[in-house]
């Protein structure tokens, strides 16, 4: 929780400054899942690989070669994020009737409030957490006085984790590096990032010709956050 749990995380790795699966449903599902995605921004230029089990879940996360983060599943649902850097302090997640209701980290056990009502999940703990969701994907997350990033997502098309078949998969991009910025099932159209000052980035997008999101560019007029080419494995 004390390394992960920290709002525009990602913006600072890579920055200058319906319930329903996502996707287009009237297409068949097909077997790509993301293995690859090169990222690049004014800070540098990032390769990111991912890995999967038997079960195509997601296994390892990898950063420019160095395996960082490894998941573990018990029926369908994340149940302990390794990271590689901290081998003996994983994350190690508890669930009631398929809630999420407590985090552990370190030897800190963090609680977890679900609100059904508008579909959040709030991490209280040094500092709070909280993101909502939709479907698959992640709304927006709030991190104590930080601000709020509010995400809108293209949902004719295919993400790069749209393949994967779990319900809680937002759990995945959270705790991934925040990776919600550029791993969700549906691909992202708009971030909006609320702190002091509103500053909204814009995709643009590109398609291979079965929906699944190939490359997109994140810019806000003449500033770009990031630009992001995906490749896929067939499993």
């Amino acid at each position: 929780m004390k390394q992960v749990l920290t709002l525009l995380v990602f913006l600072s790795l890579f920055s200058c400054s319906n319930d329903d699966d996502s996707g287009n449903n009237n297409s068949p599902k097909t077997s790509k899942y993301v293995d690859r995605i090169a990222l690049v921004s004014e800070n540098g230029s990032f390769d990111i690989a991912l890995t999967y089990n038997a079960d195509k879940q997601i296994a390892t996360y990898t950063r420019d070669a160095t395996t960082r983060l490894s998941y573990e599943y018990q029926n369908g649902r994340l149940v302990r994020a390794n990271d590689l850097d901290f081998p003996d302090s994983p994350y190690l997640f508890t669930y009631n009737d398929g809630i999420l209701f407590s985090l552990k980290h370190y030897d800190d056990t963090y609680s977890v409030t679900y609100n059904k009502a508008d579909k959040s999940y709030f991490f209280d703990g040094i500092t709070t957490l909280k993101f909502g969701f939709s479907g698959k994907n992640i709304n927006y997350v709030e991190e104590g006085l930080s601000g709020r990033q509010t995400f809108t997502y293209d949902n004719k098309n295919k993400g790069p984790l749209y393949n994967i078949d779990m319900d809680d998969l937002y759990f995945i991009p959270l705790f991934t590096d925040y990776s919600y910025s550029f791993l969700s099932a549906a691909p992202l159209s708009e971030i909006k990032i609320e702190s002091e000052n509103t500053i909204t980035y814009k995709a643009e997008n590109t398609y291979d010709d079965e929906g699944y999101l190939t490359s997109t560019v994140m810019r806000s007029g003449n500033d770009q956050l990031y630009s992001a080419t995906y490749h896929y494995t067939d499993l």
